[in-house]
């Protein structure tokens, strides 16, 4: 399949400088993630198509950094069909009406398909695109080159699953991830694999401070992450705070009047 890169910069401290979009060459042009809502990117992603007209926006998920352009683009070319996994309070903010996609739904895409594979956790609407021909998973925010991926667990992340969609794509032993920011990630599995280890330790670590008497979220991420920067300090929170929640769930952690704390086995 071929794919040219169109990058929106982008400030934030956790996407590596830049949002990663991409436009998929063919019969059926594709644009994954529209990054921003400016001319001068409505103009890039027209010079990347190279005269060829836009068939379809596919959002992996509708975060601003992915889908602040989609009305711009949706502008641009008018014929085109935007979609993605359903996320009805997240979308109606984007000023587009998305079509709903399905998991392990095709859809045409450049000369090929796309297989659509809901990979929910970092946002519940998230989704990897995966071309089974040349083994390339667009992958949006499930994994990044050179650093971790946030689970906003006050908007709708889960830790749990996260993981599950990490594993899920481990399985299917994609050759390439093409991530919404930072660098192709050309040998993927040692990567998730590192994600998976990193997410164990990181829970193993919540349970010993919930030992030691840290009780919110707070006094966990101070201990965790004693030398972060103030900019990427909430972000931390929000990955501590996905952790907590996954002990609740598993019955190894309880939340009472905004203290946390270990639940003692019998």
């Amino acid at each position: 399949m071929r794919w040219s890169l169109v990058r929106a910069e982008n400030s934030e401290p956790l996407t590596r400088g830049a949002t990663n979009c991409y436009v998929l060459h063919g019969a059926i042009p594709v644009l994954i993630d529209a990054a921003s809502p400016t001319a001068e990117y409505v103009d890039r992603v027209a010079d990347a198509l190279g005269g060829e007209v836009l068939a379809t926006l596919a959002a992996t998920h509708g975060h601003g950094d992915h889908v602040a352009g989609a009305a711009a683009i949706a502008a641009r070319w008018q014929g085109a069909a935007s979609v993605k996994i359903p996320w009805p309070e997240r979308d109606a903010s984007t000023g587009v009406d998305w079509t709903p996609l399905r998991d392990k739904q095709f859809i045409p895409a450049g000369d090929g398909q796309l297989l659509v594979l809901h990979t929910p956790g970092h946002a519940p609407d998230h989704a990897c695109y995966f071309d089974l021909r040349s083994g390339t998973l667009f992958g949006g925010d499930l994994v990044m080159n050179g650093g971790t991926v946030t689970i906003p667990a006050s908007s709708g992340g889960s830790l749990r699953q996260y993981l599950r969609s990490l594993r899920r794509i481990l399985g299917l032993e994609p050759r390439r991830v093409l991530p919404g920011h930072g660098d192709p990630i050309d040998h993927p599995a040692p990567l998730i694999r590192a994600y998976l280890a990193h997410r164990q330790l990181r829970d193993d670590q919540v349970v010993e401070a919930l030992t030691v008497g840290a009780r919110t979220v707070e006094e966990i991420a101070d201990r965790l992450y004693p030398t972060l920067e103030a900019e990427m300090l909430a972000a931390a929170r929000e990955n501590v705070r996905a952790h907590l929640q996954m002990l609740e769930e598993d019955g190894r952690a309880r939340h009472d009047a905004g203290a946390w704390s270990l639940v003692l086995g019998p």
